[in-house]
C-alpha cells in the first residue's frame, strides 16, 4: 500500500500516492504496487513534491474530470 490513498469523490476511482524525499526514488517493491495499481484503473504514481504531484493528478484525468462535473452542475442549474 502507497503512503497516501483513497478515492476521487466524483468518480470513486482509486488512488496511490507513493510519498518520497526529493531526489528518491521508489524501490522496485514499490514500483511494482503502483503498476499494479495501475492495471486496476486506480490512479496511482509517486512524487517528490508537490508540483510533480499536482502533474501527476492531472494527466491521470483528476482534474479533467473534475471540470466536466462542475460544467455539468453548472448546466443542472
Amino acid at each position: 500500500m502507497a503512503d497516501i490513498w483513497g478515492w476521487e469523490v466524483l468518480t470513486g476511482r482509486h488512488i496511490e500516492v507513493e510519498v518520497k524525499r526529493r531526489g528518491v526514488k521508489p524501490t522496485a517493491l514499490q514500483e511494482q504496487w503502483l503498476q499494479s495499481a495501475r492495471d486496476g484503473g486506480s490512479i496511482a504514481f509517486w512524487c517528490d513534491s508537490m508540483g510533480m504531484a499536482e502533474a501527476e493528478l492531472a494527466s491521470g484525468g483528476a482534474e479533467r474530470r473534475k471540470e466536466e462535473s462542475n460544467r455539468e452542475t453548472t448546466r443542472r442549474n
